[in-house]
């Protein structure tokens, strides 16, 4: 019978706490929100695995609040490898887990999807909750880079900031529906009614028709510091700069003329020598027995969420900047800067694509340093990164803006030129290959060799077979001598 790998021991010490502020979120069962999905394909794409996920991890589960690469929504806890990770306070990482005793024996090891490799950070709130983890997974046994690992930290990080927003909106939500409920509880008696208003959490108003203030609880006289008669009979004119009154006043008439509640967020500021504050106020009319009409208030401060959508404004243009830089990453070649092989071949479908529908030429160069062994095997790998650098960057200005500069692997590289003749394309090969030889790194002499072909009209290869071309061309320059151009 197969062991069911254990929980940690000891489970958080604040567990209750833990799954009361997972509660709060409702997140638990909820839908697929672009937010998360698009910060598990980021995990995806950074770390090169087929499997990340957004876990929460609940009393008895862990569910998958987004997810790449997992059918199903849910795994039992015992079984989690994020149970565990929401006992650590940074990343846990399992290069194969096989070989780790803690997990050798569980069923999604051994079973599907057949785990060997496992990264997650776990999923902190500012209170030091942790709800769960965003982690990546993947079926073969690997390590990550430490630009990925600091990559995943902060998609785990803008994963906190969307779940601590949605508990906030969560807890809002509550409260407006309390408001609500207290609307009701005004048509108590009086003595049971101003006892209920005055250790209510909210600060309450009346005020009569014509704006005139005929009541208010003792928190609203505590968060003033006035008596409970000295705003009676005032009007907002006699209390706040002009700005401020006119609009208190034509919040109060909308709700008059509307005859319904009516949400505002209102700022009051008492000017010189008072405190400005931010309120969320939910107004509603009512009549009392002789049909005289009132507007009461319920008010409640709302400097906390003014800050905090402040606080979410620039974690989204921090979230937009590292998609960016992600992004960036997961195009290019980390030691060149040139497009990677993924982004060039992306590219000559788009560029192959266009050629063959409007009858354009198109030429594709694939290029190989001379030698580049021996570069690594006398000099080191230092000097031969820096031969490739230097490649690179001649081939950066000898190119148009239009064309497609890319390192094809090793110490290949590729150039995709758009609109561009057999003939035109020769002569670009040739002037790169000379640029190249009056470049040396450490005195010594490097030399490239070139293979090109070209699309003409009324001819439709594939990619395959365009790229088949030039890399038969480039063996011929190999097997001619290298330091060459040769033409397919």
């Amino acid at each position: 019978m197969q062991r069911i790998p254990a929980l940690p021991q000891n489970l958080p010490q604040n567990e209750l706490e833990r799954l009361r502020v997972l509660e709060e979120t409702e997140l638990l069962d909820s839908g697929h929100e672009d937010e998360f999905d698009n910060l598990v394909r980021l995990a995806s794409v950074i770390c090169e695995t087929p499997i990340a996920l957004v876990t929460l991890v609940d009393s008895q589960r862990q569910w998958f609040k987004a997810s790449i690469g997992m059918e199903v929504r849910e795994t039992p806890r015992e079984v989690a490898f994020c149970a565990h990770t929401i006992a650590q306070d940074d990343l846990m990482l399992v290069e194969d887990a096989t070989r780790d005793t803690r997990f050798a024996d569980n069923p999604l090891v051994t079973g599907d999807p057949g785990i060997r490799f496992y990264a997650g950070v776990p999923l902190e709130l500012m209170d030091g909750v942790r709800l769960g983890s965003l982690c990546v997974i993947d079926r073969k046994p690997r390590v990550l880079s430490d630009a990925q690992i600091e990559a995943l930290r902060l998609l785990a990080e803008q994963a906190v900031k969307q779940i601590s927003m949605r508990r906030f909106q969560a807890l809002w939500r509550r409260s407006a529906v309390q408001g609500k409920l207290i609307q009701e509880e005004l048509r108590a008696s009086q003595g049971l009614f101003h006892a209920f208003m005055d250790s209510s959490p909210f600060l309450a108003l009346m005020k009569d028709a014509e704006g005139r203030i005929v009541y208010y609880n003792q928190r609203c006289a505590d968060r003033f510091h006035i008596s409970r008669e000295e705003w009676l009979g005032k009007t907002d004119s006699e209390l706040w700069p002009m700005k401020t009154a006119a609009t208190l006043r034509a919040n109060d008439l909308s709700v008059l003329r509307q005859w319904k509640m009516l949400t505002f967020d209102e700022e009051a500021d008492p000017g010189e020598g008072g405190s400005s504050a931010h309120w969320r106020s939910y107004k509603f009319p009512f009549k009392d027995s002789h049909g005289q009409e009132y507007v009461a208030g319920l008010a409640v401060d709302i400097a906390a969420e003014k800050y905090a959508e402040r606080q979410l404004q620039n974690s989204q243009r921090a979230l937009e900047e590292a998609n960016e830089k992600l992004r960036a990453l997961a195009v290019t070649d980390g030691l060149t800067n040139l497009l990677n092989r993924r982004a060039f071949d992306a590219a000559l479908e788009a560029e192959l694509s266009t050629a063959i529908r409007y009858s354009r030429p198109l030429s594709l160069m694939i290029i190989d340093v001379d030698n580049f062994k021996s570069v690594n095997d006398t000099l080191g790998h230092d000097r031969g990164d820096l031969v490739l650098k230097s490649v690179a960057e001649i081939m950066k200005k000898s190119f148009r803006a239009s064309d497609t500069v890319a390192r094809f692997g090793g110490e290949e590289f590729s150039v995709l030129l758009p609109s561009t003749t057999r003939q035109a394309a020769s002569e670009a090969a040739e002037r790169l290959r000379l640029a190249v030889t009056d470049c040396g790194v450490d005195d010594r002499f490097i030399t490239i060799s070139i293979g090109v072909s070209t699309l003409v009209e009324a001819e439709t290869w594939t990619k395959e077979e365009f790229i088949h071309r030039a890399d038969s061309a480039l063996y011929k320059a190999k097997c001619e001598g290298k330091n060459q151009v040769c033409l397919s």
